[in-house]
């Protein structure tokens, strides 16, 4: 375990900021307080104030203004307004939550710099043998919502283990 003195000087490390935002997030989608929970108190912990984390605010400068982040170059921040939270708190769970058949990326739809990336030369026009053996696996999360993609190597290979 770390210590007090380890957790607080995590402040401002923008991978755990990253982290509590998508917990939060996924946490009013689900409507999860035990999620919720588990943010909030990773962000006591390392001693980051609300501001920083849902509206993008830094509180670097010496004098406790708060700044939003990329307006002023005071320090580091999580990334921008939590826009979506407030009516992702007061919509029901049906409204928010994505149709089963849309929860699944379709491979075309990606950029084409992450097409090259993982192979596909040509872009939206990739032939399936480009990735047929390779396992990939793709989680994309907005505003709280998780979707995936699956290589056919990967759903054969590993997804029959889970």
């Amino acid at each position: 375990r770390h210590s007090e003195l380890t957790l607080a000087s995590l402040k401002h490390h923008y991978g755990l900021q990253c982290q509590i935002r998508e917990w939060i997030s996924m946490a009013l989608a689900r409507r999860s307080f035990a999620l919720l929970s588990k943010a909030s108190s990773l962000a006591h912990r390392c001693n980051m104030h609300m501001d920083r984390i849902l509206s993008g605010l830094d509180d670097c400068d010496e004098e406790h203004e708060h700044t939003e982040c990329g307006k002023k170059k005071l320090g580091k921040c999580a990334g921008p307004r939590m826009h979506y939270l407030l009516s992702m708190l007061l919509e029901p769970q049906s409204k928010i939550s994505i149709p089963i058949e849309d929860r699944h990326m379709l491979l075309p739809h990606f950029p084409p710099a992450f097409l090259s990336v993982i192979g596909c030369q040509n872009g939206q026009f990739f032939q399936e043998s480009e990735i047929r053996n390779r396992w990939i696996i793709v989680r994309e999360t907005r505003c709280g919502i998780s979707r995936f993609f699956c290589s056919q190597a990967f759903e054969r290979n590993v997804l029959c283990w889970a």
